[in-house]
């Protein structure tokens, strides 16, 4: 089954992965792994207009200072407003679990001591809504209560 490109939509957890297959052609092959569906992360999205930058920035692996606080705000807001674990944020923006925890770590010692900048960004997305996506597991939870 092949994944279609898509232009500027972030693309979480997807079941597939790119395998070299024999004659170097690329194909993509499913994992047997419990990750969903690729879906957009409406959060991030949302999130990325609100600061200004686009949603690709925010997951790219540069070390651009203004870029990374808005990385570490995103997991900020994922972590204690969501309710996202570590391990779902790092694999939203393709980190380790460790660097979201010392993300959210920074930021809320930076909004301790009223640093101005960051004061004034996570007030501009504290109230990002959550859109949650359906996991496989949240699935078989509200079938068994129901």
């Amino acid at each position: 089954m092949l994944l279609e490109q898509t232009k500027g939509v972030v693309i979480i957890n997807s079941r597939y992965k790119l395998n070299n297959n024999l004659n170097n052609n690329t194909h993509m092959k499913e994992t047997n792994n419990l990750a969903h569906e690729p879906t957009e992360n409406k959060v991030l999205i949302e999130f990325a207009n609100r600061l200004g930058v686009t949603p690709i920035q925010i997951i790219a692996k540069n070390k651009i200072r203004h870029i990374c606080d808005i990385r570490q705000i995103y997991c900020k807001l994922r972590y204690e407003i969501h309710g996202a674990t570590y391990l779902e944020i790092a694999h939203e923006i393709d980190r380790n679990p460790t660097t979201v925890r010392n993300g959210v770590m920074r930021i809320n010692n930076l909004l301790d001591v009223d640093n101005i900048k960051i004061t004034t960004m996570w007030n501009r997305v504290k109230d990002t809504p959550g859109y949650y996506y359906v996991t496989p597991t949240a699935v078989d939870y509200k079938a068994n209560t129901a």
